[in-house]
């Protein structure tokens, strides 16, 4: 990037965010002409013409950031609930699992003691009948 350039950007941006434009191309490691080019070209598409709006503009980008890192908190505090919420089911599923094997051998408990009740009722009418 040329002198003329930056004297260019001076004259249709500012001088202090042309300034910004090359603070931000040090902090980045990126000194080339290039790097300070596209930000002022993409400033100037933008249409900042102040250091104010440059700010501003930084400024949202930060809060989206932190919208978006928030959002991914829900999001690990959704899984954390989708995963209870599967523990319960398999609590439950073990409850009705036992549940329902206490009720089948409660059931044949019953039919052998019938069984047994009827044949007993059997032996004796047998026995009377001799």
């Amino acid at each position: 990037m040329s002198s003329e350039m930056l004297l260019e950007y001076c004259d249709t941006l500012s001088p202090s965010l042309v300034l910004e434009a090359i603070k931000k191309a040090v902090l980045a490691n990126k000194r080339t002409g290039r790097y300070i080019e596209g930000i002022l070209r993409n400033w100037e598409n933008k249409g900042f013409k102040k250091l104010i709006d440059v700010k501003n503009e930084e400024e949202e980008f930060k809060k989206s950031k932190e919208d978006s890192a928030q959002q991914k908190e829900t999001e690990e505090e959704k899984m954390q609930r989708k995963i209870k919420a599967l523990e319960e089911d398999l609590k439950n599923a073990n409850k009705w699992i036992c549940r329902s094997y206490n009720q089948i051998r409660r059931i044949l408990q019953q039919r052998i003691y019938e069984r047994t009740k009827a044949n007993n009722v059997w032996r004796t009418w047998r026995f009377w009948t001799r």
